[in-house]
């Protein structure tokens, strides 16, 4: 067998089962990851440690050793796993979602409690568990429906308990991600950002483009992911600062401009906005004398 041989079941899988095709023509797996996997999937707990014990990456594939342990329902191997130190939020959250797409509640009960990310969950519970009306289903969706609203009402109160750009801009919680990051993921950016404008704060270029998701992906890439790009380029965001906000628009990529809804035109027209606003204020500190005072 080939030195670089590769086991079709080590193989990384979309939430189907079906193998990701040409994963493999820049990345191979190391022997230890590949004899990990294989322990994974034929449950032999002693050869999962020593895999590791030989310095097997568990979270190798963007954690394949888990999400194989998703798709085969397996609850007591994916507890295992994470107790082990799997990354419950590789790739995205992808395993938390496979296991609501496959309606297995204990599967997502354990995820949510080892910290899975409920909102990863871009287009809801439902739209993940695939439109199905089965009783799995319905009963996942429903599990996830109530934790998130109990999430996002924790989040709000606390929000409104501390200052808002300290709160917003800081990691929220356990998440290691800003709470204005947060507020795009939990449909919450409407009330973040009227907090922001009660406290007097303004943003800034680094609010969306420096502030991170555990990925790696900005604020702005998420605003437009999620529709609500605008909303971060309302002019009363920036008064005062016109050229901050030139320099924030000119680092989102054309991509962005153009799913974000905000285009050359649309920009100077905020702009626009923002100097006439300044005017009248400037005006209205020089009161003109009548004549013959």
């Amino acid at each position: 067998m080939p030195a670089d041989y590769i086991d079709p079941f080590d193989m990384p899988r979309d939430h189907h089962g079906n193998i990701i095709s040409g994963f493999y023509e820049a990345k191979k797996l190391s022997p230890d990851d590949r004899a990990l996997l294989k322990a994974v999937r034929e449950k032999d707990e002693d050869a999962m440690r020593q895999a590791l014990a030989s310095g097997a990456n568990i979270d190798a594939d963007d954690g394949e050793a888990l999400m194989g342990a998703v798709r085969r329902g397996d609850a007591d191997m994916a507890e295992w796993l994470l107790k082990a130190g799997a990354n419950v939020h590789r790739a995205d959250d992808h395993a938390l979602r496979d296991a609501v797409y496959r309606g297995h509640l204990p599967l997502v009960q354990l995820l949510v409690e080892q910290g899975a990310d409920l909102f990863a969950l871009r287009c809801g519970p439902a739209g993940v568990a695939g439109g199905r009306e089965d009783d799995n289903a319905l009963i996942v969706t429903d599990y996830l429906t109530q934790a998130m609203f109990r999430q996002r009402e924790i989040f709000l109160s606390g929000m409104a308990a501390a200052p808002a750009g300290k709160f917003l801009r800081e990691s929220y919680g356990a998440t290691q991600e800003a709470g204005l990051l947060r507020a795009v993921k939990m449909n919450a950016v409407a009330p973040a950002l009227a907090a922001l404008k009660e406290a007097g704060e303004k943003l800034t270029s680094s609010d969306l483009h420096d502030l991170k998701d555990r990925e790696g992906k900005s604020l702005a890439h998420y605003a437009t992911d999620r529709g609500q790009l605008k909303a971060f380029f309302a002019d009363d965001l920036w008064q005062g600062r016109p050229e901050e906000l030139i320099e924030a628009y000119g680092r989102l990529s054309k991509d962005m401009k153009e799913r974000g809804g905000i285009d050359a035109a649309a920009m100077a027209g905020v702009i626009s906005t923002i100097r006439q606003k300044e005017l009248k204020e400037k005006a209205g500190k020089f009161r003109l004398k009548p004549p013959g005072l």
